[in-house]
């Protein structure tokens, strides 16, 4: 007969994983704001991909993962709103 491995975690072990080192932090968004994250993307980001706004082109951005849409609205603010700044 064969023999198959027991659970030894309650349920309340299974369903509150604590600190999760490698992702899946419960509320996450709500302690890392997009403001923090955005700090560590260039404000010219798009100019230096060579994006130019006069050519009519559209810009896609993919936000994966946050499910709010608060990154992908903040990384607008932050990238293609900034000034035009000529050198």
């Amino acid at each position: 007969m064969a023999t198959f491995p027991t659970c030894s975690k309650s349920v309340d072990e299974v369903e509150d994983p604590g600190a999760a080192p490698y992702g899946n932090f419960i509320n996450y968004y709500t302690f890392n704001p997009p403001e923090n994250r955005l700090s560590l993307i260039p404000a010219t980001l798009l100019r230096d991909l060579g994006h130019n706004d006069s050519r009519d082109e559209d810009t896609l951005i993919l936000d994966v993962g946050c499910n709010s849409g608060e990154l992908s609205v903040a990384f607008y603010t932050h990238v293609v709103q900034q000034p035009d700044v000529t050198t």
